[in-house]
Protein backbone atom coordinates (compact mmCIF):
# COMPACT_ATOMS: atom_id res chain seq x y z
CA UNK A 1 0.00 0.00 0.00
CA UNK A 2 2.39 2.62 0.76
CA UNK A 3 4.71 1.57 -2.59
CA UNK A 4 1.35 2.43 -4.23
CA UNK A 5 1.09 5.43 -2.68
CA UNK A 6 4.82 6.83 -2.97
CA UNK A 7 4.11 5.34 -7.23
CA UNK A 8 1.18 7.76 -7.28
CA UNK A 9 3.03 10.66 -5.83
CA UNK A 10 5.64 10.18 -8.21
CA UNK A 11 3.65 10.16 -11.24
CA UNK A 12 1.78 13.16 -10.29
CA UNK A 13 4.39 15.31 -9.14
CA UNK A 14 7.43 14.06 -11.79
CA UNK A 15 5.63 13.75 -14.70
CA UNK A 16 8.41 14.59 -17.29
CA UNK A 17 10.42 12.22 -15.50
CA UNK A 18 8.31 9.46 -16.38
CA UNK A 19 8.91 10.32 -20.02
CA UNK A 20 12.82 10.26 -19.33
CA UNK A 21 12.93 6.48 -18.48
CA UNK A 22 14.81 5.04 -20.80
CA UNK A 23 13.44 1.73 -21.99
CA UNK A 24 16.85 -0.49 -21.73
CA UNK A 25 16.35 -0.14 -17.44
CA UNK A 26 15.70 -3.59 -16.34
CA UNK A 27 12.86 -3.13 -14.81
CA UNK A 28 10.33 -0.37 -15.43
CA UNK A 29 9.27 2.69 -13.52
CA UNK A 30 6.46 1.58 -11.82
CA UNK A 31 9.09 -0.65 -9.57
CA UNK A 32 10.76 2.08 -7.79
CA UNK A 33 10.16 4.93 -5.14
CA UNK A 34 10.64 8.18 -5.66
CA UNK A 35 13.56 8.26 -3.46
CA UNK A 36 14.89 5.42 -4.45
CA UNK A 37 18.74 5.33 -4.58
CA UNK A 38 18.64 3.09 -7.87
CA UNK A 39 21.03 4.04 -10.34
CA UNK A 40 18.77 3.76 -14.02
CA UNK A 41 19.16 5.23 -17.04
CA UNK A 42 17.47 8.25 -18.32
CA UNK A 43 17.10 9.72 -21.65
CA UNK A 44 18.12 13.11 -22.51
CA UNK A 45 15.02 14.94 -24.51
CA UNK A 46 17.64 17.30 -25.99
CA UNK A 47 20.44 15.65 -27.11
CA UNK A 48 18.66 12.32 -26.77
CA UNK A 49 21.72 10.34 -24.92
CA UNK A 50 21.30 8.31 -22.55
CA UNK A 51 22.72 8.52 -19.30
CA UNK A 52 23.01 6.99 -15.34
CA UNK A 53 21.50 8.80 -12.59
CA UNK A 54 19.76 7.83 -9.12
CA UNK A 55 16.17 8.22 -9.18
CA UNK A 56 16.38 10.19 -6.11
CA UNK A 57 19.05 12.92 -7.51
CA UNK A 58 16.22 13.24 -11.16
CA UNK A 59 13.20 13.80 -8.98
CA UNK A 60 15.13 16.42 -6.43
CA UNK A 61 16.35 18.12 -9.63
CA UNK A 62 20.70 17.75 -8.71
CA UNK A 63 21.20 16.46 -12.08
CA UNK A 64 21.82 17.63 -15.42
CA UNK A 65 22.61 15.58 -18.64
CA UNK A 66 26.48 14.88 -18.48
CA UNK A 67 26.21 15.30 -22.90
CA UNK A 68 24.35 18.88 -22.26
CA UNK A 69 26.73 20.15 -20.05
CA UNK A 70 30.02 18.71 -21.49
CA UNK A 71 30.88 16.82 -19.48
CA UNK A 72 31.28 13.65 -21.59
CA UNK A 73 31.03 13.10 -25.31
CA UNK A 74 28.18 11.78 -27.52
CA UNK A 75 29.52 11.13 -31.33
CA UNK A 76 27.72 13.55 -33.25
CA UNK A 77 25.78 15.47 -30.80
CA UNK A 78 28.34 17.25 -29.01
CA UNK A 79 32.18 16.16 -30.13
CA UNK A 80 35.11 18.66 -31.42
CA UNK A 81 34.25 17.41 -35.16
CA UNK A 82 30.54 18.76 -34.87
CA UNK A 83 31.17 21.86 -32.91
CA UNK A 84 34.09 22.82 -35.38
CA UNK A 85 33.29 21.87 -38.25
CA UNK A 86 35.86 24.93 -39.43
CA UNK A 87 38.29 23.09 -37.97
CA UNK A 88 38.10 20.04 -39.41
CA UNK A 89 40.47 21.05 -42.21
CA UNK A 90 43.33 21.58 -40.47
CA UNK A 91 42.96 18.39 -38.98
CA UNK A 92 45.81 16.40 -39.93
CA UNK A 93 43.81 12.85 -39.83
CA UNK A 94 46.87 10.82 -40.85
CA UNK A 95 49.08 11.69 -38.17
CA UNK A 96 46.36 11.78 -35.58
CA UNK A 97 45.03 8.34 -36.53
CA UNK A 98 46.17 6.69 -33.66
CA UNK A 99 46.02 9.53 -30.91
CA UNK A 100 42.53 10.62 -30.80
CA UNK A 101 39.28 10.44 -32.97
CA UNK A 102 37.99 14.29 -32.90
CA UNK A 103 34.49 12.32 -33.04
CA UNK A 104 35.66 11.41 -29.47
CA UNK A 105 37.03 14.30 -27.78
CA UNK A 106 35.59 17.63 -26.38
CA UNK A 107 36.19 21.31 -26.72
CA UNK A 108 38.48 21.18 -23.32
CA UNK A 109 40.38 18.51 -24.33
CA UNK A 110 44.31 19.51 -23.63
CA UNK A 111 46.30 16.47 -25.15
CA UNK A 112 48.91 18.04 -28.26
CA UNK A 113 47.45 16.51 -31.42
CA UNK A 114 48.74 17.43 -35.01
CA UNK A 115 47.46 20.37 -37.29
CA UNK A 116 48.55 21.50 -40.88
CA UNK A 117 48.63 24.86 -41.31
CA UNK A 118 46.34 26.17 -44.51
CA UNK A 119 48.76 29.20 -45.24
CA UNK A 120 51.92 27.23 -45.10
CA UNK A 121 51.09 23.50 -44.97
CA UNK A 122 53.42 22.87 -42.24
CA UNK A 123 52.42 20.87 -39.69
CA UNK A 124 52.41 21.86 -35.58
CA UNK A 125 51.52 20.27 -32.43
CA UNK A 126 48.49 22.02 -30.27
CA UNK A 127 45.61 20.95 -28.14
CA UNK A 128 41.76 21.18 -29.30
CA UNK A 129 41.39 23.34 -26.48
CA UNK A 130 44.55 25.87 -27.08
CA UNK A 131 43.86 25.92 -30.94
CA UNK A 132 40.12 27.19 -30.07
CA UNK A 133 41.29 29.99 -27.87
CA UNK A 134 43.62 31.21 -31.06
CA UNK A 135 41.01 31.21 -33.13
CA UNK A 136 38.68 32.99 -30.78
CA UNK A 137 41.68 35.64 -30.31
CA UNK A 138 42.26 35.38 -34.15
CA UNK A 139 46.03 34.82 -33.99
CA UNK A 140 48.14 32.08 -35.47
CA UNK A 141 48.20 28.70 -33.94
CA UNK A 142 51.19 27.71 -36.14
CA UNK A 143 54.62 27.52 -34.62
CA UNK A 144 56.01 28.32 -38.30
CA UNK A 145 53.63 31.27 -39.38
CA UNK A 146 54.29 32.74 -35.97
CA UNK A 147 57.78 32.68 -36.53
CA UNK A 148 58.64 29.88 -33.61
CA UNK A 149 60.33 27.89 -36.17
CA UNK A 150 63.92 26.17 -35.61
CA UNK A 151 66.60 27.74 -37.58
CA UNK A 152 68.76 24.85 -39.57
CA UNK A 153 72.07 26.71 -38.67
CA UNK A 154 70.67 25.10 -35.49
CA UNK A 155 71.00 22.08 -36.94
CA UNK A 156 74.57 22.07 -38.53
Amino acid sequence: MILRKSLCQFKLTNPELMSRWSSNNEEPMSHYLNNSCYRALWKCPDCGGEYISSIRDMATGNVDCVYCSMKEVLPGVNSFAVLHPDLMNEWNHLDNYLLCDPDQILDNCITPVCWTCPVCAHDYKCSPKQRILYQKRNMDACTFCKGLRRKERHYI
